[in-house]
């Protein structure tokens, strides 16, 4: 519809809002793509969250913050699954962003708030495996959400590496970079602009791609990329990385 971005526009800020209000230490306007167990929403802020949205809303998946790891993700779902509650909350707001008021009007429905069907245990597998956008999580949080701990942790029985198993991977690079395709993801940490993959797990044909997109995911967010590795890295996209045991991307 022609507000669409306007409604996601205003839905991001009202979400931010009311998750910095749960955790209390947290700004409101911190970055929309940062995964929610970067920011110290932990499963306590989850449920509080939830319970929230739930009062306008009405009934939610408490598998929401899971499913959806940052306010981009959690402001599309809304969007997508909720717009006519959304719509009634921004009224003024919508009006105010566009100059047809009287088409808007016409599209606003009466409030209608459904229980969402939950779609069978197989289905939600490939439905995480099958995003079309890399998962960042923290690996304590991965393991709780039953879909990503069967992936995670039938990647780690079979592709497992020194790296991997390593009792410092999760102080050093506690987080979990998992490819969009599902089929290996990264140990990393982060510090500020700074991104440390630590170790991969995955079938060797995949690095690649997945490293593009870490990549892309750190070109977008001006982080700088550091890979511990053995092996020569490849450019990316013509992006050359300097010859180091601890591997830097030049162009960060």
């Amino acid at each position: 519809m022609i507000y669409q971005k306007s409604l996601q526009d205003l839905t991001e800020p009202y979400l931010k809002s009311l998750i910095s209000e749960v955790v209390g230490s947290l700004s409101p306007d911190f970055d929309s793509f940062a995964p929610f167990g970067e920011l110290g929403v932990d499963s306590f802020h989850v449920l509080k969250t939830i319970r929230k949205l739930e009062a306008s809303f009405g009934r939610l998946p408490k598998s929401l913050l899971f499913e959806n790891f940052n306010i981009n993700d959690l402001a599309n779902y809304f969007v997508g699954k909720h717009e006519q509650t959304l719509c009634a909350m921004f009224a003024k707001e919508l009006q105010g962003a566009d100059s047809g008021a009287d088409t808007i009007d016409r599209q606003l429905k009466p409030v209608e708030v459904l229980e969402e069907a939950k779609p069978p245990a197989a289905g939600r597998v490939n439905r995480i495996a099958g995003r079309t956008a890399p998962i960042r999580i923290l690996e304590k949080e991965a393991y709780a959400h039953p879909e990503l701990q069967e992936l995670v942790q039938r990647l780690f029985d079979r592709f497992k590496i020194e790296g991997c198993v390593s009792r410092g991977t999760r102080k050093i690079a506690p987080n979990l970079f998992i490819g969009s395709a599902g089929r290996g993801y990264f140990n990393y940490g982060r510090s500020k602009d700074i991104i440390l993959v630590y170790g991969y797990t995955g079938p060797r044909d995949y690095w690649p791609a997945l490293l593009e997109e870490m990549y892309r995911y750190c070109e977008a967010n001006n982080f700088q990329l550091n890979i511990i590795t053995d092996e020569e890295i490849q450019p990316i996209n013509g992006v050359p990385f300097l010859p180091r045991r601890l591997a830097q991307c030049s162009a960060s």
